[in-house]
């Protein structure tokens, strides 16, 4: 079982690009890519992913009353701009909570 097991593993990481490949499950259970990238190679946050402000561009911080499609962040997130998305963040966590994509 070992070598069956060993050998899986070798001609995995012998394929060229198949770690980039991998998919990790999300929180349903469904395999999604790790890093999405939107069209113009910003990055594109996901619910449950810990937000990098570093990745985000035209990164602020969002008053939710200034915008329709925005309800009021719970206690202890706020809305941020990543691009033209909307992301809802923990303040503490970092963990990305909600994206509204196409807000700006």
């Amino acid at each position: 079982m070992k070598t069956v097991t060993a050998a899986a593993i070798a001609i995995a990481l012998a394929i060229p690009g198949a770690p980039a490949l991998a998919k990790q499950p999300d929180n349903h259970g469904a395999a999604v890519s790790h890093v999405a990238k939107s069209n113009a190679g910003q990055h594109k946050f996901a619910k449950g992913e810990k937000f990098d402000r570093s990745k985000a561009s035209n990164y602020r911080v969002i008053d939710a009353r200034s915008n329709k499609r925005l309800s009021t962040p719970p206690s202890g997130y706020h809305w941020v701009r990543s691009g033209n998305d909307a992301v809802l963040v923990g303040i503490t966590s970092g963990i990305v909570s909600s994206v509204v994509s196409s807000v700006f």
